[in-house]
Order: C-alpha cells, then structure tokens, then sequence
C-alpha cells in the first residue's frame, strides 16, 4: 500500500512556539498511527518542495494554524491524485484556513475533506480517523480481485475498474474446481471454521469438499497476488451441489475479503469496513421491515462477527451449507454503492435481534432499529445488497465518498 504522509501547515504570523508545540502534539499522533510527518510547511518554497515529493499518496494536510490555506493550495494542486484529508482544531483560525483551502479547491476538482476538533489536545481521535479513511480509499485502489465464474471480464467489472483503479483477474469455476479436487488436508480449515461455528450432524464429505474449495481459493489468491475474490455463487451452487457461503465467510475473517454474488460494489464496502473497524462487515439484503425496524439477511456472514453459529441449508437453494449466528447488540453503520458506482449511502442503526429468526430468509438475519420510519428507507435505498458494519462510521464513509469520487446520501436526511 502508497505510504501515508502528513504535511503540518503553519503561518509565521502566529507565534513559532505555538505551533511548534501543535507539530509535536500532532507528530506523537501519527508516529503512533506509522504515518510519516514531514518538517512544517511555513513558506511558499517547501510547499512546492513537499509537493514534489509525495507522489500519489493520499496526504493529510494538518492546519496548525490560520493563514495557511495558500500552502495546502499549492501542495494539493501539484499531486497526482487531486486528493486529500485536511485536519483543522479550534485555536488560531486553522478550521478557517482549511475551509477556505476546501473550498477554492473544490473549483478545481480536487478534494479535501476536513475533519476537525473544538481543542488541540483532543484531536487524537481525529487523526486516527483520518489515517483509517486514508487507508481505506488506498485499500480500494490497491483491490486485486479475482473474479471467480468469469472467463472473461464481464461489463460490471469493467465499470469497477474504470471508476476505481483496481486489478480485476478473471477466473472460471472449472479452473477453482479442478484445484479444489487436489486438496487432501483441510483440518486447519475445519479448526478455523469450529472455532465459531457448530458442526454436529453436517456431511463431513460435503463440509470437507468446502473446506477443499476455501483452501483451493487461498492457494489461487497467493499464487495469483490477490487480496480479495468475488464469486458468482448461484451458477456455482447449481452446477456442482454445494454453496461457496463457508468458503466466503472463512476467507474474509482471515484477511482475504471475499464477497458473494460477484458483489464488487459491496467488497469494495467490506474492504473498507475492514480499513475502518477491523472487520470486513457483513453483506446483507434487505427483507422486510415496519414502523422503525427492518430486517436484512444473508447466509456469508463472517464468523468472526458473530457467536452461537450453526450450519444450515442454503435458504433459496437448500444446498449445503450456510452459517446462522448471531450479532453482538449495538451501533452498527449500514451502507451501500449504487449500481452506477455514482453514489455511497449510509446509516447508523441499532442491532436488536438477530440469528435464525425466520425460515424464508438467508440464514443469517439482523432486526435494525432505525431513526425513522422503514418506508424511507425502502424509498430511497440505492442497492439490494447493503454492507453491516460494526460501529457508526457515517462521518468516515462521507469522507471516503468524497476521496472516492462519490455522492454521499445520508439515509437519515
């Protein structure tokens, strides 16, 4: 991944000692993220120094005090990628200077979002938010994706491609299969898969032919330099008797996002949420809902996210096998990319209930209490498929829609 660098910005108007001690409070932040801090910007020949030797990094501008808007100008305006994260606090007009860098930036097509803090001696959490929305936008771009069922880049992958930069590697179930029917061992699969998950009365030969399969793709995705699938599930489950639902769950809580459905949208999604939280978040469709609770579904969820999950069918096909457990209660972010990868929706939202709840659902399903009435939701929803991410991250994903060239709708508003 492009290395990060933080560029501290400083006006001589304003007292050296002042912003000396800003650059050591805001240094000790970062060096603890592993983001490299450069000497502080205070003239107009190291802006263009600096700018000159970030490349197409993602910088975080930091605004120690007013009167630099001028500097972050010019180091933005030099930089491959026409984007970047500002950090402004509340003392000597620095969120005066990034608002006005902002926004005459803004006419140039370049982006700087800002995020922003009342005192400097608070902004710890500030600058680890930035440094995770930097890596979760890097994280997108760098995606090398094996699209598993495809001879052939297919239309979708194509737009993916073109709006996002990624790698997209096509690759045909035959191919998969054939490698999954030369896997002997899968013990470490089925080790990493009862850690979570009980698996009493399951047909060992057909768990064991998916654990072949998750291991198959593991071996593919390191021979191949991948770091994230997506496979076309339904012509998978109907041609060769059993489902890939374990084989996407295990492979994502290992740190190799997998996504169902040949869903990019949604594993550019879990990708970040992985940047942003930890873990890779939970693909779901959204089922049914009343007055100001809704309910999604899905049968990959990962079983790291989870407790009490057990094996069952696969719910449209009734192939073996898909995993139902339960969700910790709490704050969860709900969002999704339009089909057109022209917009990034979100929501906080509140787990209350959650398992195998119902029989003509996918077998894992969440209850989500919502601030408003489910109608809108319905309304205005962008996607089938949504992405359940742990925690409210509707400021962080605002900001990677902004880095990621898309308008954000906040579900709420």
């Amino acid at each position: 991944m492009t290395k990060l660098v933080a560029v501290p910005l400083a006006s001589r108007v304003h007292e050296e000692q002042f912003y000396y001690k800003m650059l050591e409070l805001f240094g000790n932040w970062f060096k603890r993220e592993g983001v490299e801090v450069v000497d502080v910007v205070d003239n107009v020949d190291r802006a263009v120094e600096v700018a000159s030797n970030i490349g197409g990094s993602i910088p975080i501008i930091v605004f120690l005090t007013g009167g630099t808007s001028r500097f972050g100008r010019i180091i933005m305006k030099s930089l491959e990628a026409s984007r970047g994260i500002g950090i402004a606090h509340g003392l000597h007009n620095s969120l005066a200077s990034a608002i006005s860098a902002r926004e005459k930036l803004k006419l140039k097509g370049i982006r700087l979002p800002i995020l922003h803090c009342t005192k400097p001696s608070m902004c710890g959490e500030v600058v680890s938010k930035a440094v995770r929305v930097a890596r979760a936008v890097l994280s997108v771009k760098g995606l090398r994706v094996g699209l598993i069922g495809f001879p052939e880049k297919n239309r979708e992958a194509s737009l993916f491609e073109e709006k996002f930069n990624p790698i997209i590697v096509p690759i045909p179930h035959d191919y998969v299969v054939a490698r999954t029917e030369r896997i002997r061992d899968v013990d470490d699969e089925m080790e990493s898969l009862e850690e979570y998950v009980v698996t009493d009365g399951a047909d060992l030969k057909v768990l064991s032919r998916i654990l072949g399969l998750t291991k198959a793709l593991r071996r593919i995705v390191e021979e191949r330099k991948l770091n994230a699938i997506a496979i076309d599930c339904f012509p998978f489950i109907l041609r060769y008797g059993y489902t890939p639902c374990i084989t996407v769950a295990l492979l994502s809580q290992s740190g190799i996002t997998a996504a169902c459905e040949a869903d990019l949208r949604s594993l550019a999604l879990m990708t970040i949420s992985r940047e942003l939280t930890g873990e890779p978040g939970w693909i779901a469709n959204i089922c049914s809902g009343s007055n100001r609770r809704i309910v999604v579904a899905h049968c990959t969820i990962v079983p790291s996210m989870t407790v009490e999950g057990r094996l069952f069918e696969h719910f449209e096909t009734g192939k073996p096998y898909a995993i139902a457990a339960r969700l910790p209660r709490g704050t969860y972010t709900l969002t999704a990319i339009s089909h057109n990868l022209k917009k990034l929706a979100a929501v906080k939202v509140r787990l209350v209930e959650s398992g195998h709840l119902y029989n003509h659902m996918c077998r894992t399903q969440a209850v989500l209490a919502l601030e408003f009435d489910v109608e809108k939701l319905v309304r205005k929803a962008i996607s089938n498929h949504h992405v359940l991410i742990p925690g409210d991250v509707v400021e962080e994903l605002k900001c990677v829609s902004d880095l990621l060239d898309l308008e954000f709708e906040d579900y709420k508003q």
